[in-house]
């Protein structure tokens, strides 16, 4: 279990809804992954006004949270207005803040985002802002407020999952009690699993279902993975010896470890 604004979650991933072939095909991965939580962007044409209401009609019969995202902002003025587009068509405060510097590889710009999120959340905004692995920034959006960091290695589109979960983990020591989600463009249930598994609260992801040949059973797979990463992690991984520390052969000669 996992709490995020008011509400606390068993599922661990955050589904994306762009790219599935229809919503009957969404909406079956949704349920055989078991998930809570899905985000759509809200600007750029990624959805009509008229379709956000009937996605956000046919979430809230679910009891499922829709969080909307600023995706495809370049700059702090456009996504601040985009954060008020979503809460007006939404009626809820929570946003995911993201601002790219470069718009068709999202990569995060934190100066801007910083910018944005101030604004923001002293209009009363919850934010999940879309951030990258410098710590710096990091504790400046949480001291801001942010609820949450949603963390990007790279740039979108790369599938660099496994690098993305190896290079962003050391925030996880570094900000123990922070939400933090990871979006990496994960692909395969062994990255959701990882991910899970060093620390991180939840995954998003989208692509690595939408995409997925069997998305309904990629969903399930997908689910199975979080939980096990998740369980690993609160059991306690156990820590490699030191180079032996716990070899009773090392050192011996050879001769001493034959049968008699």
């Amino acid at each position: 279990m996992w709490t995020f604004g008011e509400k606390t979650y068993s599922s661990r991933l955050i589904i994306n809804l762009s790219g599935f072939s229809s919503p009957e095909v969404a909406g079956d991965v949704l349920a055989t992954a078991g998930a809570e939580i899905v985000d759509v962007a809200v600007r750029h044409g990624a959805v009509r006004a008229d379709e956000l209401a009937t996605q956000q009609q046919w979430i809230e019969e679910t009891g499922l949270t829709l969080l909307a995202a600023t995706a495809g902002c370049t700059n702090a003025r456009d996504a601040v207005a985009t954060a008020y587009q979503a809460r007006d068509q939404l009626g809820s405060p929570q946003v995911i803040l993201e601002v790219a510097g470069h718009a068709a590889e999202a990569w995060p710009d934190t100066a801007a985002t910083l910018d944005a999120a101030g604004k923001l959340i002293k209009q009363g905004f919850d934010l999940i802002a879309v951030t990258n692995g410098d710590p710096v920034t990091a504790h400046r959006l949480l001291e801001l407020g942010c609820s949450g960091l949603l963390l990007r290695g790279g740039a979108r589109g790369r599938w660099r999952g496994m690098a993305d979960i190896m290079a962003l983990r050391p925030l996880r020591a570094l900000l123990p009690n922070a939400v933090l989600i990871l979006d990496a463009d994960l692909a395969r249930p062994s990255e959701v699993a990882l991910a899970l598994e060093v620390g991180f609260d939840a995954v998003r992801t989208g692509r690595g279902l939408s995409g997925a040949r069997d998305p309904i059973a990629m969903g399930e797979a997908f689910a199975d993975a979080a939980q096990a990463g998740r369980i690993g992690f609160d059991a306690g991984l156990a820590t490699p010896p030191d180079a032996g520390g716990n070899d009773p052969v090392l050192g011996t000669p050879f001769w001493h470890t034959l049968p008699d």
